[in-house]
This record gives structure tokens, C-alpha cells and sequence, in this order.
């Protein structure tokens, strides 16, 4: 019995324990000693049952967590759309996909959009990103000051001299 379980087996599994817990105690001792794996089956099918609640259960939290990265992945627009500015919202969908269990990450079901967004986003040319972005990732190379020119330096210095 345990094997043929479904889901849609709750009702038959409830009259089932419904009619074995109305009977008498002799009634259950007869009933015992004369179909002795009935009860042992329906334990095993109560159980099995709550196994595929459970199952289900977490299916549809994950079905829930991989949609709120579909949508942050539709939010993007598609490769068409990625430009200079999509890179928060690529970064964003990339971090919640990653934050995913393997069984989530099974149900995004437009990954492929947003890897390949990611690519389109990666060969945009330095100058068609945000100045914001350079500049943070101009910083982060370096930390000394920027250079003066030498032809804007002897300018500089001849100036002060005339002071």
C-alpha cells in the first residue's frame, strides 16, 4: 500500500484510520489476528503520506524563491536591453540566483537570459558604462593621488616663481 501512495490519497488514508480507531479494543484484536499487516500498511501509508506533504511543501517554497529571481532577471530587460546602467540590476539577479539551494536554481526558468545578459554587459566598451562605475573601479587600482601633467607642473612651478 505504501508504494501506491499519492497526495490524492488523504481521504482514504483518513476513513481508513477513522474506522480502525472506532473500533472496540476486542474489535482490534480480531481484526489484528485476522489481517495482520493491515495496520503495520496503514502506519506505513500515514507516513509515506506525510513524506509527500512535506516534499510538496518544499517544492512550492522553492517555486517561490526561484520566481522572485525570474522576475528579478525580467526586470533587466533582456539582452536587447543591457546597457551601460543595467550592471546593479545584473549584479542583483546574479546575487539572488547564487543564493539559491540546487533545487531553487532548478525552477529559474530563464537563466540562460540572464547569463547572457551578463556577457552583453561584460563587452559594452569602458566609456558606455556609468562615469560612477569607472571612477569606483578607477579608485580601487589605485590609491595615490592623480598625476599632474609635467607641461601643467612647469606651468605650475614657473608661476609660483613669479609670485
Amino acid at each position: 500500500m505504501p508504494e501506491n501512495v499519492t497526495l490524492e490519497s488523504k481521504a482514504a488514508i483518513e476513513a481508513a484510520r477513522a474506522a480502525y480507531d472506532a473500533l472496540t479494543d476486542a474489535q482490534k484484536e480480531i481484526f489484528q489476528k485476522k489481517y495482520p499487516e493491515a495496520l503495520a500498511n496503514l502506519e506505513a501509508a500515514e507516513a509515506r503520506y506525510e513524506e509527500l506533504k512535506q516534499q510538496a511543501e518544499q517544492e512550492e517554497i522553492d517555486k517561490a524563491a526561484a520566481q522572485e529571481v525570474i522576475k528579478l532577471i525580467n526586470d533587466i530587460g533582456g539582452v536587447e536591453s543591457v546597457t551601460g546602467s543595467s550592471g546593479p540590476k545584473i549584479r542583483k539577479a546574479r546575487a539572488a540566483y547564487d543564493a539559491l539551494t540546487d533545487a531553487q536554481k532548478k525552477h529559474v526558468t530563464n537563466y540562460d537570459v540572464l547569463v547572457a545578459c551578463e556577457e552583453a554587459f561584460a563587452a559594452l566598451p569602458t566609456r558606455f558604462r556609468p562615469l560612477s562605475l569607472r571612477r569606483s573601479r578607477a579608485s580601487r587600482r589605485t590609491t595615490s593621488p592623480p598625476r599632474v601633467p609635467r607641461s601643467r607642473m612647469s606651468r605650475l612651478e614657473a608661476g609660483m616663481r613669479t609670485l
